[in-house]
């Protein structure tokens, strides 16, 4: 009878096929360096993926508003709050999504509350503190040449008459570029829009949403990522 072959491996050559403790640790370690080397290129990424989204709903936002005021004798949706979101209802009559619905294929006001998606951006979804948080801070109150106040969407201090919101016709307001309309909304540049201290302030990111920049839409309705300059 022939034996059988012992195929088995000396307990030698078993020693030498396994991971030893230091080289499983340099593995690990050369994954948390690869992973440290990865995760600023993502980070990017992920931010331009959600500056070019914001760009389109800004982009949309601006033809709606041009839109209204084509029917409504040149005059802007308002009068409005400095804080919007994506948030309306019938009441309070004071927010874009109130003013704009139909032309951002939203539903139209009810009771309830609703959402104009394009007045939100992944950015903010994902920096913000609190569901309600505005999006963005409208541009409520400017100089004229002159001296004079505009209030380009109306005064929430008055009932809206004819003259108090600034017509597209008025070049006084429409001819420069550098005027912001809207603008990403945080905790840094709260003081930049506002004299006041609002109580949804909590709620807002706490830096601004989109890193580097904040986007922003011009009185002339173009869409640019503006670098932000707070200390």
């Amino acid at each position: 009878m022939r034996a059988v072959p012992d195929t088995r491996m000396p307990p030698a050559t078993l020693a030498r096929r396994a991971f030893t403790l230091i080289e499983l640790l340099v593995v690990i370690a050369i994954i948390a360096v690869l992973a440290g080397l990865l995760m600023p290129v993502f980070h990017k990424a992920r931010l331009n993926s959600y500056r070019t989204v914001t760009t389109s709903n800004l982009k949309q936002v601006a033809a709606a508003i041009l839109s209204y005021a084509g029917e409504h004798d040149g005059e802007l949706p308002g009068p409005l709050t400095l804080g919007q979101g994506p948030d309306y209802a019938q009441t309070p009559a004071d927010s874009l999504g109130f003013f704009l619905w139909k032309y951002l294929d939203a539903p139209e006001p009810t009771s309830a509350v609703q959402q104009a998606k394009l007045l939100s951006n992944p950015a903010y979804e994902r920096a913000r503190l609190k569901p309600d948080a505005p999006a963005y801070a409208i541009h409520v109150s400017l100089q004229d040449a002159d001296g004079g106040e505009l209030q380009p969407w109306g005064s929430m201090r008055t009932v809206a008459v004819a003259g108090m919101r600034q017509k597209q016709s008025d070049g006084s307001l429409w001819d420069s570029p550098r005027i912001w309309a809207m603008v990403d909304l945080d905790q840094k540049n709260v003081a930049r829009v506002t004299n006041a201290t609002p109580a949804w302030l909590g709620s807002l990111p706490k830096t601004p949403a989109h890193g580097e920049v904040r986007m922003t839409l011009f009185f002339d309705w173009h869409v640019e990522p503006v670098k932000v300059t707070d200390p």
